[in-house]
């Protein structure tokens, strides 16, 4: 990894900025992605599409809470040139993550269709939403996993792996939207094959693929290149609260308000819509 602080100021704030503006801009090539695959499924996809990316909204405040809040702690450690506790840190954030995720998964899994309808959502839009949210929920530990390991790169002074991950997941993405969303019919062999045409649920499985992929090669890097091997030792993982306590006591505050977005939001849309 490469050690920023030793650069003129100057020079170090030209060395992260840029990589850092574009991997805040790509993670919109996902929402471009569904607004124009599912534009082609029909009126449907595309209403339950408005719904179920103010849930992803509110899901994405709770990721940040912990992602924001672990990046500030790796961020210190690293400078402190203390990589065990750059390790600590990072397993605390992805156990807080696991506590998180389970309950949070639960209950959306139970009352996402209450949550559309209070939304606004009436009629056929309802299915295709609970669908697409249904199915995103299978890759929920991934969808926390990415943006903290991410936001950890950055942390270490790392920002061109983040945008280049970025870079694969959309790429990925925009591959598997095309694949699973619209249907295909092709002839290998003689033989008829059926494709794709899995709607609003395969757009959800295009997001979650595309983000185990980018989380893969993530984890990969930092126990390979940068010799985070701690990182495969339960001991890690072990609960320290002292280290728990501050990554939210840093993370919340940006969570919060992304959720609190996603909340007026959601009462906004069923008044605009009406």
């Amino acid at each position: 990894m490469r050690d920023t602080s030793r650069l003129p100021l100057v020079g170090a704030i030209a060395a992260l900025a840029g990589p850092a503006v574009l991997s805040f801009l790509l993670p919109n090539f996902y929402h471009v992605n569904d607004a124009w695959f599912l534009g082609q499924v029909g009126p449907e996809a595309t209403n339950a599409m408005g719904l179920f990316q103010i849930v992803s909204i509110a899901n994405f405040g709770f990721i940040l809470t912990l992602a924001r809040g672990t990046q500030s702690l790796v961020g210190r450690r690293f400078g402190a040139g203390k990589l065990d506790g750059v390790q600590e840190a990072l397993g605390q954030g992805l156990r807080l993550a696991l506590l998180v995720l389970v309950p949070l998964g639960i209950l959306e899994w139970i009352f996402i269709p209450d949550v559309l309808r209070v939304m606004g959502g009436e009629g056929d839009t309802i299915a295709p939403g609970v669908d697409y949210v249904r199915h995103l929920l299978l890759f929920l530990p991934v969808l926390f996993l990415s943006p903290l390991l991410e936001f950890s790169f950055q942390g270490m002074g790392d920002t061109k792996t983040p945008f280049r991950l970025q870079l694969l997941a959309v790429s990925a993405n925009t591959a598997l939207n095309w694949l699973l969303v619209l249907p295909h019919d092709w002839t290998l062999g003689g033989v008829e094959l059926s494709v794709g045409g899995m709607g609003t649920a395969g757009a959800a499985v295009a997001t979650g693929s595309s983000r185990l992929l980018s989380a893969a090669v993530a984890f990969r890097l930092l126990v390979k290149r940068d010799g985070l091997t701690g990182l495969l030792q339960r001991d890690t993982y072990r609960p320290v609260p002292s280290v728990g306590r501050e990554i939210l006591r840093v993370g919340l505050p940006a969570g919060s308000s992304t959720f609190l977005y996603a909340v007026v939001t959601s009462f906004l849309t069923p008044l605009i819509g009406g």
